[in-house]
């Protein structure tokens, strides 16, 4: 008889070896811990690195409607490698959002949060600046022209759009339950009432999104937060920084 088929698990040890303490990441929407081997590796060897990726991607498991009970389902994923503090956490985009309740529950449990990395990510229940859809299509043609990636941008756009009228219309049902899961899930974000986080947090913006004016809004994630708010620029797109594009 054949192998059973694996069971499709919220913890993705992208690189499980390494001497240092491990590096717990949550990943964005529907996006999975295969993406993640090119930053695993600009890490360096010595770093262990762990992708906490949604529940639900498979039939059998149910999908999580709160920010909160994603991030209490990965405080069980990350204590099954990593029992006890202190904890290196971030999270890219939507992900910052559970990553940043994920440290706020392990502080609660009395635990210490080395690191808390967010990147790219916007604030839970701060509103967004109001700008008019040409000039958000300005801004961003220009900032593509700048960094010579517009080509590669409509082509993403466009791959992106076709992507998601094919699922939602000729899709089998496994992919409509991947868009019924994006759902779910952006509704859990746009509820979730973020508390207090005790500490500093680095906040990790691309190039691309610290260029235009209206993402200072981002920098709000120091209303939520004791300590400091460090800011770090990297090159790049908001996309590229799950891979560590560098061009």
């Amino acid at each position: 008889p054949g192998r059973p088929p694996q069971r499709w698990t919220s913890l993705g040890p992208v690189q499980p070896g390494g001497r240092s303490r491990p590096f717990f990441y949550v990943a964005p929407f529907l996006i999975t811990s295969l993406s993640f081997a090119n930053l695993a590796r600009s890490l360096g060897r010595d770093q262990p690195f762990y992708v906490l990726q949604p529940q639900g991607m498979d039939t059998d498991d149910p999908v999580h409607d709160t920010v909160e009970a994603m991030a209490t389902h990965y405080v069980r994923e990350l204590r099954s490698v990593q029992a006890t503090g202190p904890y290196l956490i971030g999270g890219h985009c939507a992900g910052a959002s559970v990553a940043f309740e994920l440290a706020r529950q392990l502080q609660a449990d009395g635990e210490r949060i080395s690191l808390l990395a967010l990147v790219d990510a916007e604030p839970p229940h701060v509103s967004r600046p109001a700008v008019h859809p040409l000039t958000y299509v300005r801004r961003r043609i220009g900032h593509y022209r700048r960094d010579r990636r517009l080509l590669a941008a409509i082509r993403w756009y466009l791959h992106v759009v076709t992507e998601r009228i094919v699922r939602r219309r000729f899709g089998t049902a496994a992919t409509r339950r991947l868009a019924d899961l994006r759902s779910r899930h952006a509704g859990a974000h746009e509820a979730y009432a973020a508390g207090p986080f005790d500490g500093d947090v680095l906040l990790i913006r691309s190039a691309e999104w610290n260029g235009d004016p209206a993402n200072v809004w981002q920098l709000r994630w120091s209303d939520l937060i004791s300590g400091r708010l460090d800011i770090e620029e990297v090159a790049g797109t908001h996309a590229g920084l799950v891979q560590m594009e560098s061009s």
